[in-house]
């Protein structure tokens, strides 16, 4: 396992620091951010995901930080959430287990605190959304570096999408109509979108797509969008060396305009059923 950056230190540092005048052991601290004790003693030496806007704040409220310490805090969150990480480095601390590190870093620091997720790829049908057939022909073509778990990944895969069925949050889930016809393999697109149909049935679930012929924006990639309930939010990008959080709000807006727009010339409900359904035609 890699060793935590310098600012992944220097937040654990503060975080042990502002625990101190309180006497807030770590088995306190991980029953009021109701995670184990293991998950603070990795909290403590810069370890793990990077904690939650949420977590943060309960941890701040606990050991009863002013200004100064709240703003320090919130730059080093900020600088710890835009390091780079390479792909190359993330397979090789989850043994090539992709899903594995999104299911322990994505599902945990993001998904678990928001109540809406957005979801834009221009490429590929959203992992969320996909079919084992799918995945498993889509996973050789992804994996330049040859050093992803392609069986873990998709068990992996498989279980994350569970989310999709907890009532507590709502998906979006963008989706260009060439996508519904570009396939990673021989006879895999109709099992695919009729599996997009029946989860767009879901009352958590919303799929919008963008027909070939509404061209009113050009994103250059795709993206990920958590809003949570407290009113902050981030964007988690993909690119192909490495991932990058936005956390600043001035940048998350950008994002979000983006959003809009697309989604706004997208169709939606019964429409997008339609288009769905009709698009290997």
């Amino acid at each position: 396992m890699s060793e935590p950056s310098r600012v992944r230190r220097q937040l654990a540092a503060e975080l042990v620091r502002l625990r101190a005048p309180r006497r807030i052991s770590g088995r306190r601290m991980a029953e009021l951010l109701g995670v184990s004790q293991a998950t603070i003693s990795r909290m403590d030496r810069g370890g793990g995901p990077v904690p939650s806007d949420q977590q943060i704040e309960i941890w701040l409220q606990a050991t009863g930080s002013g200004q100064p310490a709240r703003d320090r805090i919130a730059m080093l969150i900020t600088a710890a959430r835009n390091e780079e990480t390479s792909w190359p480095e993330l397979l090789a601390e989850h043994h090539g287990n992709l899903q594995g590190y999104a299911h322990t870093v994505w599902a945990a620091a993001r998904e678990a605190d928001a109540i809406r997720v957005r979801n834009f790829q221009p490429t590929v049908i959203a992992g969320l959304l996909q079919t084992i057939p799918y995945t498993r022909a889509l996973l050789p073509l992804t994996d330049l570096t040859g050093g992803i778990d392609h069986e873990a990944t998709l068990v992996g895969r498989l279980e994350r999408q569970r989310v999709l069925f907890d009532s507590r949050r709502a998906f979006q889930f963008l989706i260009l109509e060439s996508v519904l016809r570009r396939s990673p393999g021989d006879g895999i697109m109709p099992a695919q979108r009729d599996r997009i149909g029946q989860l767009a049935e879901l009352p958590t679930v919303e799929v919008a797509v963008l027909p070939d012929a509404a061209m009113v924006a050009t994103p250059w990639h795709g993206f990920n969008l958590y809003e949570q309930s407290s009113g902050s939010a981030t964007v988690f990008l993909e690119l192909i060396h490495r991932t990058e959080e936005v956390a600043k709000p001035e940048h998350v807006e950008l994002y979000r305009k983006l959003w809009d727009r697309l989604w706004a010339a997208a169709a939606t409900g019964v429409d997008a059923v339609a288009l769905i359904r009709t698009a290997a035609g």
